[in-house]
């Protein structure tokens, strides 16, 4: 694995002083390393209002904008940091929604309904209805068989 040149904390640390000129102190290999939507995310990771309502309110909107000027969403970030420097901790992403049961999307597939109101009925259905729901609907052994499970 290639060994990092930039130091993320101290980049966050520049940002957090509001140092606006924080891509130019930055080499060449370190600027190469340089992801705004990550900054966005580590930054997003304290508890400060003031800097969470900058944040995706200010900055989220156009940080996608700036994917070839990162020179300008460092400025962005910086300028919507408040209050010094703070402790961040890292803001994952929303995981994808999990992929729906078998019987969940038979019930949608049958009744013409989004998984999520599928779900909410799903207790209605005995193990015996849901295998005759999966009959009639011309699935294969194999899918009867995981549908049991």
């Amino acid at each position: 694995m290639a060994e990092r040149k930039l130091d993320l904390f101290a980049l966050l640390g520049q940002l957090d002083a509001k140092d606006f000129d924080a891509w130019s102190n930055l080499s060449e290999d370190e600027r190469k390393e340089v992801s705004p939507y990550i900054l966005l995310r580590w930054l997003s990771g304290c508890s400060d209002p003031e800097q969470l309502v900058n944040m995706w309110h200010i900055a989220a909107p156009c940080i996608f904008e700036f994917g070839k000027k990162p020179e300008l969403a460092l400025m962005v970030l910086a300028a919507c940091t408040a209050n010094g420097r703070k402790r961040y901790r890292w803001q994952a992403p929303k995981s994808a929604p999990k992929a729906a049961s078998k019987a969940v999307e038979l019930i949608a597939l049958t009744y013409k309904m989004p998984t999520k109101h599928a779900a909410e009925v799903l207790p209605m259905f005995t193990d015996a209805e849901l295998l005759e729901l999966g009959e009639a609907q011309g699935w294969q052994k194999d899918e009867l068989k995981e549908l049991k499970r």
